[in-house]
């Protein structure tokens, strides 16, 4: 896993937790319609403590969020899909 720390340790947990989330969505392959249901199951098959999820949660969703844009942005001429 790609290594970045800052000196804001919470700036740290925020990118270690969208890490570990890209990780366990990109698993999930990259089919659109994602449920929270499946993630929580692949939370399960991972050993992911209870007192994660929420974080993980989270960072999943920011992700998701902005990968369902529309519109294509002025880093790709396609819009990426999840």
């Amino acid at each position: 896993m790609f290594n970045f720390s800052t000196k804001c340790k919470e700036i740290d947990k925020e990118n270690s937790n969208l890490f570990r989330a890209a990780t366990l969505l990109q698993e999930l392959g990259n089919e659109p319609g994602l449920t929270t249901a499946q993630f929580a199951l692949q939370l399960e098959r991972h050993d992911i403590p209870a007192d994660e999820y929420e974080n993980l949660y989270l960072a999943a969703k920011a992700i998701e969020t902005m990968m369902s844009l529309d519109l294509p942005s002025e880093f790709a001429s396609e819009p990426t899909v999840h």
